[in-house]
């Protein structure tokens, strides 16, 4: 009887989380034009026609140096996880004319193991936010990576969607301009 009390009591003076349904998701990006680089879409081009993949040498990102802004507008505290964890996603939406993504597999090129990862927990206070780093158009995960290019030059929408188990946000989008 007093073991199930003191149970109980810890049960109820466990910090309490809310569930993502307060997190709003914000995509801040320091400039939206960019400049249309011909020779890397030519290379791109050629790379999605062998077999969507990267393969060595790699061609270079398109820099972003963006963040993902997770903020809490709740009024209880949020617990999320950092993205070194298995069981999160960051995914960079692109829409836009001559859109092309390249994979890169990483299988037994990279130091990889079979066992899940769970990453650090973040706890996001109310009314407090927390930035994740987007350095270049890619997104994946420790066995997978993206890589968006654009081959035209024109308008693009870009969004971010943060997945934790199976709970999604995603950002509103923002339109980016790709000048010849």
């Amino acid at each position: 009887m007093k073991l199930k009390l003191i149970l109980i009591l810890m049960i109820l003076l466990a910090p309490s989380y809310n569930v993502y349904a307060e997190l709003k998701v914000e995509l801040i990006l320091p400039k939206t034009t960019f400049k249309f680089d011909k020779d890397l879409a030519k290379k791109a081009k050629a790379e999605s026609k062998k077999n969507g993949t990267r393969t060595p040498p790699r061609l270079e990102a398109i820099e972003l140096n963006g963040k993902l802004r997770l903020k809490n507008t709740g009024d209880k505290a949020v617990k999320i996880k950092d993205y070194n964890s298995d069981y999160v996603s960051i995914k960079i939406i692109l829409e836009g004319p001559g859109l092309i993504e390249l994979k890169d597999v990483y299988g037994d090129m990279y130091d990889t193991t079979d066992d899940m990862k769970s990453g650090k927990d973040i706890i996001i206070k109310p009314g407090e936010h927390f930035d994740f780093h987007l350095p270049s158009l890619g997104y994946g995960s420790r066995w997978s990576f993206n890589h968006l290019y654009w081959t035209k030059a024109g308008t693009y929408k870009i969004s971010t969607k943060y997945t934790y188990k199976s709970v999604s946000v995603t950002s509103l989008p923002i339109e980016l301009n790709v000048k010849k």
